[in-house]
């Protein structure tokens, strides 16, 4: 099973349509790129967690005590131990003496469900061209193959064959560069396969120096030149997959695109207020291409972009990310804050000047009432007007 991406790694967060035309996410990848321990906090990331791992353990201990198979062989990227954290899935291929007979599978079926298993179904796919199991135990999804022996070939034989390979052949820094291309490219190719990824790495030697990053690279450089790569399990051309060959021009773009963000991006603001601090802004991001959206530039996001030292459109560009730098946002809430207390108290000075005129106003209208004028101005209030009918009913 083969699933995009829900969170983007580079940007710590829920990766949404549309994530990588962002210019943050430019920016973040570049920062990956260029600074050592932020790449390395991202392949730590992007392993499998440890309640990830005893989960899938004790997932298939459900399953081995469940059915009883002569053999039990997890395929796939947990069977690779290539697993991107966040994966939820699992292909196991058991081995059991009668195949995969109708009463073998509803007895199987019954037995998964009695073992803590849900959503227990049979099914029959077309890529596997036999009946298989479907099932969920508590938030993983399974894809369970019975089959009578391994000798027989087809697809669960070569999953099987595969998944030991490359769980032997891989050293640990391969198996991360994997995860990184998986973290990468299924943001934008989300039915990549992860073999033709495990293909390129196996066959690409150790850089002297920053092996997981060069070596993702180094990848990148080879699928973006669309060429041959055979599986060394099958020998097939993995380029030859649909998965791959349908989307060949958008992976070639998209694998330049990540290539040229190891260069220093420009970057342009576009409008920009100076009235407040964090402001909104139209920012481009341009590195091989151009990268647009709308951002907040607050503490955070400035202090990204000049530790990445990225060139900027114009010098007030400059100086305006270097004062939103400056202004964290404890400093941005207390400013807030006091903007708001001097409002009220401007507001209650302008309520008691409107007060006091009102009063000067009754004064004066009673002042030439008795003067003679013969009538109250229409400035006074109702209490002053109510003063002088008195005034009047008791002479």
């Amino acid at each position: 099973m083969v699933h995009g991406v829900s969170k983007c790694f580079f940007c710590d967060e829920k990766a949404a349509d549309g994530h990588c035309q962002k210019p943050l996410h430019a920016l973040r990848v570049h920062q990956a790129f260029v600074d050592r321990e932020r790449f390395d906090h991202i392949v730590r990331e992007c392993r499998p967690s440890e309640a990830e791992r005893s989960l899938k353990a004790l997932c298939l201990q459900k399953i081995q005590a469940a059915l009883r198979p002569v053999g039990l062989h997890p395929t796939g990227s947990a069977g690779k131990e290539t697993a991107l954290r966040g994966e939820h899935d699992i292909d196991v291929a058991i081995v059991v003496p009668d195949g995969p007979t109708d009463a073998f599978l509803h007895k199987a079926k019954e037995s998964l469900q009695q073992h803590g298993f849900y959503r227990v179904q049979i099914q029959k796919r077309a890529d596997f061209g036999r009946r298989l199991i479907t099932a969920a135990y508590e938030d993983l999804s399974l894809d369970i193959l019975p089959v009578r022996n391994l000798d027989e070939g087809g697809w669960a034989a070569e999953a099987v064959k595969s998944a030991k390979f490359f769980r032997q052949m891989l050293p640990a820094w391969k198996k991360d560069v994997v995860r990184i291309l998986k973290a990468l490219l299924r943001l934008e190719l989300p039915d990549m396969p992860g073999i033709l990824l495990e293909t390129c790495i196996f066959k690409a030697d150790e850089p002297p120096t920053q092996a997981i990053r060069n070596g993702t690279w180094t990848v990148l450089e080879r699928l973006a030149q669309l060429q041959p790569c055979r599986c060394p399990c099958s020998g097939r051309d993995l380029m030859q997959d649909p998965r791959v060959w349908n989307t060949r021009d958008k992976l070639q773009k998209y694998c330049l695109e990540l290539l040229a963000l190891r260069e220093r991006p420009v970057v342009d603001l576009g409008q920009y207020c100076m009235e407040s601090l964090p402001c909104g802004h139209c920012v481009t991001v341009t590195a091989g291409r151009s990268y647009s959206g709308s951002v907040t530039l607050n503490h955070e996001v400035a202090k990204l972009m000049l530790s990445l030292g990225v060139h900027f459109s114009t010098d007030w560009e400059r100086k305006h990310v270097m004062e939103a730098s400056r202004h964290d946002d404890a400093y941005i809430v207390a400013q807030f804050v006091s903007r708001t207390v001097q409002l009220r108290q401007f507001r209650s000075q302008v309520d008691n000047l409107r007060y006091d005129r009102e009063v000067e106003a009754e004064e004066a209208g009673y002042e030439r009432y008795q003067e003679g004028e013969g009538h109250v101005p229409q400035t006074a209030s109702f209490p002053a007007a109510l003063v002088c009918i008195l005034i009047l009913i008791m002479f």
